[in-house]
């Protein structure tokens, strides 16, 4: 599950009950607004789950988190986290018996007020992507938010990301509208593998 937070803090009520109607084995999160304070950190724990976050130092907002059941065997992976250190991401790598069952799991946040210009940031997202193709011969799955509309085909930027994807033949999964408002209809919430044939649903949880 990929869940866009808009503040952990204010939104753990809603996702605890999300999760307890929906128990998912992995949880992502975009948006999680949290600093690395202790007590704010024990405040958004959720039993029966290790919880990890990427905060971002010395101000508030961004950033990025997951919750994974404690019955999966997990490694973070910060070696990957420290390249493109400008991009909002974490990863962990779930081991399997061989390379068609490991998984390496990432979330990506893209943040439109602050970091990277849109073209800077696919730039650097190209090339960790890149890195991944080459470096991991397993299950590859990333969700999170970029902030680019897959409804907006002729975009130049929804373009040029559609084009990362062909070009590491990687599939974007979500087809439905994931920020809906009076005026609007947009996705940009993610869900992208490395092999489509891996992922047998796909929807969006409507908020």
């Amino acid at each position: 599950m990929q869940f866009k937070t808009q503040s952990m803090v204010s939104s753990i009520n809603e996702f605890q009950v999300l999760v307890s109607q929906l128990p998912m084995n992995i949880i992502t999160m975009s948006e999680t607004c949290l600093l690395n304070n202790p007590t704010l950190l024990d405040y958004v724990t959720l039993p029966g789950y290790t919880a990890l976050f990427r905060n971002r130092e010395g101000t508030r907002g961004g950033s990025v988190g997951t919750y994974i059941c404690d019955s999966i065997q997990f490694k973070r992976k910060k070696d990957i986290e420290r390249l493109q250190p400008e991009i909002e991401h974490l990863w962990i790598e779930v081991p399997g018996r061989n390379k068609y069952s490991k998984a390496l799991f990432g979330v990506i946040y893209r943040s439109e007020r602050i970091g990277l210009s849109p073209s800077d940031w696919l730039d650097a997202f190209e090339a960790l992507l890149g890195y991944l193709t080459v470096s991991w011969d397993g299950l590859l799955l990333s969700t999170g938010d970029t902030n680019i509309d897959i409804l907006k085909p002729s975009d130049s930027y929804t373009m040029q990301y559609q084009c990362i994807l062909d070009t590491f033949g990687c599939h974007q999964h979500v087809t439905k509208p994931t920020r809906i408002t009076r005026t609007s209809k947009t996705l940009v919430d993610r869900i992208v593998t490395n092999n489509r044939r891996c992922v047998t649903a796909t929807d969006v949880i409507p908020g």
